[in-house]
C-alpha cells in the first residue's frame, strides 16, 4: 500500500490475503479509497458491509446408509468414513461441546495439519475439532464502540455454523427429542378467530397474534392459528400463553402446499392451505370439534422425492449465463443437525429452551451435504484436482425421483436444470465416474481473456506472461455442464474428458434441446490408458424459424459397457 508510509500501514491494515486472492482489508479514508481504485494494479475497492446470514435421514436419502447403518457399496465405506480428511467451516463458529464433535474413537490429528486452537470463551478443540479461529476484526473497526470481550471466540453463539459444520463432518449416533402429545387422546379443537378476545379484531386473532387471545375460551383446548404476519413459532407461544395444549397451524393461501418444520413450544402440526380449509370447515360443520395430534415420526419413501424448494437457488446466472448455475441440488429442506445452546431454538426473546440439535431449511443446509461428499471423494481420490472432483459429482447427479419421473418443482411443475442444475447428487456414482471434466490454468486464463482481460492485466492477476487468443471464448472452457444462451446459428463447443476409470470406449447419446440440432463429433471415445485425455465438439444449430426466445435444455451422456453413464445438462436460449 503506497498511499501510506509503512508505520502508518500497520495502523489501518486489518487482514491480507495472500491464499485463494491477493488482497486486504483496510479502514480507509475517501480519499485514499480514490486513488487506489485509479491504480491500475487494483481489480476493484469495494466497502466492507455487514450481511445477514443466509433431516434426521438427509444421508439415508441420498444412498450413502439404509436402515440407519452404511451400506458396504457406500462412498462412506470406500473412503473409511474420510479417515485423515480435514474440512473447513467459514461461518459462524461452532459449538464446541457438541456430541456432533466428539472425538471418541479419532485417531491422532494428522500431522500435516499446520493450524491452532484460537483461544476466547472457553473454547477447546479436540482430535474431532481440531482447530477454530475467528475474524472480528473488520466488525470491530466499524463499530462506533468497542465489542464486548466475549465476541473475541470462535463459539457459535448463532447456530449455523454448528448446524453446517455437524451436516459435512459431523459423529454419528445424535439422536433428537421433541414435544408430543398422548398417543390417540383427542382434545377440544378450535378455531382462534371464535377464541378472541373481545376487544382483539377477528383476522387478528385468527393470526394469533398477541394478546389477542381468550384463555377461557382456548384452556385445554388444540387451537388451528393461520399463517402470516407474526412469527410460526410466536403463533404457539400465545396459544401457549392462552392455556391451549397443541396448535394446528394452517397455511394461508399464499403459502400453499410449503410445509416447514419448527422448534415450537408446544405440540403443533402444520398443514397446508387445502387441509387447513379442511380442518375449519370441520369445526364449522359440528358442535364439538375434537383434534389429536400424533407423536413425532418419520416417513421414507415418499413419493415424489426429492421435490425442489421454493427457496432454493436458480439460474440463469446474472453474472456468466454461458455457465450453468446452479451445479447441483442436495438435501437442504427440514436438516437436523447442531445447534448452539448459547440461545434458544427459535431465537425469540421468550424461548429459554436450550437443545443440542434442530432442524433448518435452506441452501446453507444443502452445501455441507456436497461439502461432506467433496471430503469422501478427496478420501478415495487424492490425486484429483477440485475440478474432477466437481465433475464427478455433478455427471453422476440424477433427475428423476423415486416416481421414476422427473423431479418436480414446488410449484408442482417440472424442474428444470435452473431449479437443479445437474441433478441431485447422488454419492455413491460419484465415487466412479468414468470420465471427469478436468480443468487446467490455460482453461481459466482464457476465460479471463473471454472476459475483455488483456495479457497485462493477467500477468498482474497471475504472474504468468499469457497471450489471449484472437478470439477467446467460453465455448472452450472444461465445464461439465454447457449452455449457449445466445443461439443465433450455429455455435461449435469444444469439452475435453479424462479417463478415470476402466479402459474402454464411450459412446455419445444427446436428447437435444426442442427445435434444435445438437451433433457431436467424434461420436465414440476410445481410452487404451487411465488419466488419457479425449476432445470431442458439440455443435449447436437452430432447426426452424419461430423458435421460442425462452431457454430450452436437453442432455447429453457419454456411456461405455461398464456401467458408466457420464451425463451433462445442454441448456440453450435462442437470440
Amino acid at each position: 500500500m503506497r498511499l501510506l508510509s509503512k508505520e502508518n500501514v500497520q495502523d489501518v491494515l486489518i487482514y491480507s490475503y495472500t491464499k485463494c486472492i491477493n488482497g486486504f482489508a483496510a479502514y480507509l479514508d475517501e480519499a485514499q479509497v480514490t486513488s487506489l481504485k485509479g491504480n491500475p494494479g487494483v481489480i476493484s475497492v469495494f466497502e466492507n458491509q455487514e450481511r445477514i446470514l443466509h433431516t434426521t435421514h438427509s444421508w439415508e436419502f441420498i444412498g450413502f446408509e439404509a436402515n440407519g447403518a452404511p451400506t458396504l457399496s457406500s462412498l462412506q465405506k470406500k473412503a473409511n468414513f474420510g479417515e485423515g480428511v480435514i474440512i473447513a467451516n467459514l461461518d459462524t463458529g461452532v459449538w464446541p461441546e457438541s456430541k456432533s464433535f466428539n472425538d471418541e474413537g479419532m485417531g491422532p490429528v494428522p500431522s500435516r495439519w499446520k493450524g491452532t486452537c484460537q483461544a476466547g470463551g472457553g473454547f477447546k478443540c479436540n482430535k474431532k475439532l481440531i482447530g477454530a479461529r475467528y475474524f472480528n476484526k473488520g466488525f470491530a473497526s466499524a463499530s462506533p464502540t468497542p465489542i464486548p470481550a466475549e465476541w473475541n471466540t470462535a463459539r457459535d453463539t448463532e447456530g449455523h455454523g454448528s448446524h453446517t459444520l455437524s451436516t459435512a463432518g459431523g459423529s454419528f449416533g445424535s439422536s433428537v427429542a421433541s414435544k408430543s402429545l398422548p398417543a390417540g387422546k383427542f382434545y377440544p379443537l378450535i378455531n382462534a378467530a371464535e377464541a378472541r378476545l373481545p376487544a382483539a379484531q377477528p383476522a387478528d386473532a385468527q393470526l394469533c397474534q398477541n394478546g389477542t387471545l381468550d384463555a377461557r375460551k382456548v384452556a385445554g383446548k388444540i387451537i388451528v392459528c393461520l399463517r402470516g404476519i407474526n412469527s410460526r413459532v410466536g403463533k404457539g407461544h400465545e396459544a401457549e400463553l392462552a392455556g391451549a395444549v397443541g396448535m394446528i397451524l394452517a397455511n394461508d393461501e399464499e403459502s400453499g402446499s410449503e410445509l416447514l418444520s419448527d422448534p415450537h413450544v408446544l405440540p403443533a402440526a402444520h398443514l397446508t392451505y387445502t387441509d387447513g380449509q379442511a380442518v375449519m370447515n370441520y369445526i364449522k360443520s359440528t358442535r364439538n370439534p375434537t383434534a389429536s395430534i400424533s407423536p413425532v415420526h418419520t416417513d421414507l419413501g415418499v413419493v415424489p422425492n426429492p421435490v425442489m424448494a421454493a427457496f432454493s437457488s436458480r439460474g440463469p446466472s446474472l453474472i456468466e449465463p454461458a455457465i450453468l448455475k446452479p451445479d447441483v441440488t442436495a438435501p437442504g429442506v427440514d436438516v437436523i443437525a447442531a445447534y448452539t445452546e448459547a440461545v434458544g431454538p427459535s431465537e425469540l426473546p421468550f424461548d429459554k429452551r436450550r437443545t443440542p440439535y434442530i432442524t433448518m431449511s435452506g441452501t446453507s443446509m444443502s452445501c455441507p451435504h456436497v461439502s461432506g461428499i467433496v471430503g469422501l471423494l478427496r478420501a478415495i481420490h487424492p490425486d484429483w484436482s477440485p475440478a474432477a472432483i466437481k465433475s464427478a459429482i455433478m455427471t453422476t447427479a440424477k433427475t428423476k425421483s423415486n416416481s421414476k419421473k422427473r423431479i418436480l418443482d414446488a410449484d408442482g411443475q417440472l424442474a428444470t436444470p435452473f431449479a437443479y442444475g445437474a441433478g441431485h447428487v447422488n454419492p455413491n456414482l460419484a465415487a466412479d465416474p468414468g470420465l471427469v471434466y478436468d480443468t487446467n490454468v490455460i482453461d481459466y486464463l482464457n476465460f479471463l481473456c473471454a472476459h475483455g482481460y488483456n495479457s497485462t492485466f493477467i500477468l498482474e492477476f497471475s504472474g504468468v506472461p499469457y497471450k489471449c487468443p484472437e478470439k477467446a471464448s467460453l465455448a472452450e472452457f472444461n465445464y461439465p455442464s454447457i449452455a449457449v444462451p445466445d443461439l443465433n446459428g450455429p455455435v461449435t463447443v469444444t469439452r475435453r474428458v479424462k479417463n478415470v476409470g476402466a479402459l474402454g470406449t464411450y459412446t455419445v447419446k444427446v436428447k437435444a434441446p426442442p427445435k434444435v440440432s445438437v451433433v457431436v463429433e467424434p461420436s465414440s471415445l476410445e481410452f487404451k490408458k487411465a488419466g488419457e485425455e479425449k476432445k470431442f465438439m458439440v455443435t449447436f444449430k437452430p432447426v426452424m424459424d419461430g423458435m421460442p426466445k425462452d431457454y430450452t435444455f436437453g442432455h447429453l451422456t457419454w456411456s461405455d459397457s461398464n456401467g458408466h453413464h457420464v451425463k451433462s445438462p445442454l441448456v440453450v436460449k435462442h437470440a
